[in-house]
């Protein structure tokens, strides 16, 4: 898992889509395709708001998304992260409408 908020897992055979890696009881690091493996399925920040925006989206819609339990000063965390995430909805709606315009030049 590299990043991301764990939404589901997968139990496939070890040699599914090419090796896989783990410490063994004896802390080696072994690289195998025999047994089984899990794919852990995440989703970062990015995907989050990518799949809950298209152009029409207000960030107010999407900023409404995100809760907070943060523990003490709860406020400046939370606007670190609201921060972040908005600089990627700015990306994603800017893609979005180069997206549309670019179909819409074909299309005329």
């Amino acid at each position: 898992m590299h990043g991301g908020i764990p939404i589901s897992v997968e139990p496939k055979p070890g040699y599914y889509d090419g090796a896989y890696s783990y410490l063994d009881d004896e802390d080696n690091y072994v690289t195998s395709t025999k047994g089984l493996k899990v794919d852990i399925h995440c989703v970062d920040m990015y995907d989050f708001i990518d799949n809950n925006t298209n152009k029409r989206t207000k960030w107010s819609e999407v900023q409404e998304k995100f809760k907070f339990d943060l523990g003490p000063d709860p406020y400046k965390r939370g606007e670190e992260v609201l921060k972040s995430a908005k600089k990627l909805y700015d990306d994603i709606i800017k893609d979005e409408k180069s997206i549309y315009n670019d179909a819409l030049i074909e299309v005329c």
